[in-house]
């Protein structure tokens, strides 16, 4: 059985001397400003800061996605799985969409560092699927028609 290392599992940065300094996979590697800084920009260019009301204390994630669509303006994709050719399981795209084109994925947050891992690994596949797979944006395309009709060209 191969052995890992704790060590080789931490990921670390720090500025040290003035340079960034990062730890992954158990080595330790110098960034330059340049690339960092294009690197954050195209990050931030991306993000967008969604305010969400919290959820009830025993509020299950289904009910939330439906409360939150419903009255805050957002498309519920929450538990819609879109089929793609060669693959025998259906993906979600995400739990809800807003009208500027924001994927949103929740979970509790009770479950700890599970879910965390569960939900990062869900929004990159949905983001792979999204960007890779037009039949998967075809299905998605689909369900908005019926759904939002509207909002079909957010697609």
């Amino acid at each position: 059985m191969d052995k890992w290392s704790t060590y080789k599992c931490i990921i670390f940065e720090v500025l040290h001397d003035g340079q960034h300094c990062i730890l992954a996979e158990g080595g330790w590697y110098v960034v330059g400003d340049e690339f960092r800084n294009r690197v954050e920009e195209a990050f931030q260019s991306r993000v967008r800061d969604v305010a969400l009301p919290p959820a009830g204390l025993h509020e299950w994630e289904r009910a939330y996605c439906e409360r939150v669509s419903r009255d805050h303006g957002l498309i519920l994709f929450d538990r819609e799985r879109f089929a793609i050719p060669g693959e025998s399981v259906p993906y979600e795209l995400c739990d809800l969409m807003s009208p500027e084109r924001v994927l949103l994925h929740t979970k509790p947050a009770e479950k700890g560092s599970s879910s965390l891992s569960h939900l990062f690994r869900q929004g990159a596949l949905a983001g792979e699927l999204f960007a890779l797979e037009p039949s998967f944006r075809e299905r998605a395309r689909e369900y908005l028609a019926r759904v939002a009709p509207d909002h079909v060209d957010l697609i």
